[in-house]
C-alpha cells in the first residue's frame, strides 16, 4: 500500500488555492503556465517534462547530499496520466518551446534494460601494440527517456530474463547499470553517478496497476505523477516569449548540492522513523523524490543550491502528485470492482447451468422409473400407486416427470390410469 507523506499536509497547509498557487511564485513558472495554456496542453504535464530537461542539463557527477547512506542522484522519473491522447505528446513538444535549452538533450524510446545501458556506452575492441583489447567508448551522459504508454514499459519488464524494472530502480539512484556477459560486445558497465537519466511515461489511469502494483518495490514512489489535462484550460491565451534556462558551470568532479536544513532534518527524521520501525521504509523515495524536484526548481532558476522556497514549491509540486496517482488508484479500484461484478454474474451463471444440468438429470431418472412401473403394470397404474412405488425424495417432482416421460413418447394416459405407449 502506498502511504500519505508529511509533505502532503505540510503542502496542504501552505496552499490556500491548493498547488495551483505555485504558477504564482516564479515569473518562469508563470510563463511555462501560460505557454502550455497557450498550446492547449496540460501546465501540469508541461512542467513535469521541463523539469526532467533541466535535470539533463546537470551532469552525473553532480548529486545530492549523503543525507542517508552515500550521496543520492539526481535521475528521476515522470509519470503524465491522463487517457489515451489526452495530451502527453503535446505536453513534451509545449516543453520543448517553452524553456530554451542551449544544451541538446537526447531523446529516446525506451527498450531493454541492456539497450539502455548500451545507449550510454558500448564496448568495442582496438588494437593496441598489436593486440585487439576492449574498451567503452562513451555515447551519451545525459538521456531523456520516452515510453508513450505504460503497458509498453510492463510488457518489457514482463520478458523472461528481463532486467528492465531493477535497472530502473537501480537507475533513479544512480547506481551501477549494466552486468558482465560472455561477449565482450555486451558487457557495458556503467559506473555510479556517470549518466544521468530521466524518464517520462505516458500513463492511462485503467493501466497504471504497471506502476502500483509494485509498490513493494518503491517504483511509484519513484515517480512524480502529473496530469495531461486541464480542467481550466479556454481558447485565446497569449503565448508569452519562451524561458530561457540559465547557463551553470558545474563543477568537473565529484560535487553535491547543497539543500536547506529544513529539508535534510525532514529526510533524516523519515529515516529514523524508518529504521525505528515506525514508517513504512517506501516513504523514503517519496521523500528523495521531492528533494529531487526542488534540486530541478534550482536548476530553472539559475543556482547550484536548493533554497527553502525551492523545498515548499516542490512540497506544492508532489501534493499535485499524490492527487495524479490517487486517480490511478481510484481507476484500478473501480476496475477491481467490475470485475469482481463479472465474475459474480459469471459464477451465478455457471452455478444455475450446472443446477439446470443436475436437475434435467435427475427428472430424466425419475421419468426413466415412472416409464418402468408404467411398463410392468400393462393393464394401467394411478398416479396415486407411482407415488406410493416412488422413493420420498422423487414423490415431489412426479408430476413434472411423469409429464416429461409422455413427452419423450414412452407412457400415455387415459382417464386416470397411465399406460405403456401403444
Amino acid at each position: 500500500m502506498i502511504t500519505t507523506d508529511v509533505f502532503e499536509l505540510e503542502a496542504a497547509m501552505h496552499a490556500e488555492d491548493g498547488p495551483e498557487q505555485l504558477w504564482n511564485e516564479r515569473d518562469h513558472l508563470w510563463t511555462i503556465h501560460q505557454f502550455a495554456r497557450a498550446r492547449l496542453a496540460s501546465p501540469w504535464a508541461v512542467l513535469g517534462t521541463v523539469i526532467l530537461r533541466a535535470l539533463a542539463t546537470v551532469p552525473p557527477n553532480v548529486t545530492l547530499p549523503p543525507l542517508v547512506g552515500g550521496t543520492a542522484s539526481l535521475n528521476l522519473f515522470v509519470a503524465l496520466v491522463g487517457k489515451s491522447g489526452s495530451g502527453k505528446g503535446a505536453a513534451m513538444r509545449a516543453a520543448g518551446d517553452a524553456v530554451t535549452i542551449v544544451q541538446p538533450i537526447p531523446v529516446m524510446p525506451l527498450g531493454s534494460g541492456e539497450g539502455l545501458v548500451r545507449a550510454y556506452a558500448v564496448r568495442e575492441t582496438e588494437e593496441v601494440n598489436g593486440e585487439r583489447v576492449p574498451v567503452t567508448r562513451i555515447l551519451n551522459t545525459s538521456i531523456v527517456f520516452e515510453v508513450s504508454e505504460i503497458d509498453q514499459l510492463g510488457a518489457q519488464g514482463r520478458r523472461t530474463g528481463s532486467t528492465l524494472m531493477p535497472q530502473l530502480r537501480s537507475a533513479y539512484s544512480g547506481e551501477q547499470l549494466g552486468s558482465t556477459y560472455a561477449t565482450t560486445e555486451k558487457s557495458v558497465i556503467l559506473d555510479p553517478n556517470t549518466y544521468r537519466l530521466g524518464l517520462i511515461a505516458g500513463v492511462q489511469p485503467a493501466r497504471s496497476g504497471t506502476l502500483l502494483d509494485d509498490a513493494d518495490g518503491g517504483t511509484p514512489q519513484r515517480f512524480v505523477w502529473l496530469p495531461t489535462t486541464d480542467p481550466g484550460v479556454t481558447l485565446g491565451t497569449d503565448e508569452p516569449s519562451p524561458y530561457r534556462l540559465p547557463v551553470v558551470s558545474w563543477p568537473t568532479s565529484p560535487w553535491s548540492i547543497p539543500v536547506p536544513a529544513e529539508a535534510a532534518r525532514a529526510i533524516r527524521e523519515k529515516r529514523v522513523a524508518t529504521l525505528r520501525g515506525e514508517a513504512d521504509p517506501l516513504d523514503g523515495h517519496a521523500m528523495q523524490t521531492r528533494l529531487k524536484v526542488a534540486a530541478a526548481l534550482a536548476v530553472l532558476d539559475g543556482r547550484q543550491s536548493v533554497n527553502r522556497e525551492d523545498w515548499r514549491l516542490a512540497g506544492l509540486v508532489m501534493f499535485k502528485s499524490n492527487e495524479s496517482r490517487a486517480v490511478c488508484v481510484s481507476a484500478l479500484e473501480d476496475l477491481d470492482r467490475k470485475r469482481a461484478q463479472h465474475q459474480g454474474q459469471a459464477d451465478a451463471e455457471r452455478t444455475a447451468a450446472r443446477e439446470t444440468a443436475l436437475m434435467v438429470k435427475g427428472m430424466d431418472r425419475i421419468a426413466g422409473l415412472i416409464t418402468k412401473h408404467v411398463t410392468n403394470s400393462p393393464e394401467g397404474i394411478t398416479e396415486g400407486e407411482l407415488n406410493r412405488r416412488l422413493p420420498g425424495r422423487d414423490r415431489p417432482h412426479l408430476a413434472e416427470a411423469i409429464g416429461r416421460a409422455m413427452d419423450a413418447g414412452q407412457i400415455e394416459r387415459s382417464g386416470t390410469q397411465l399406460f405403456p405407449s401403444s
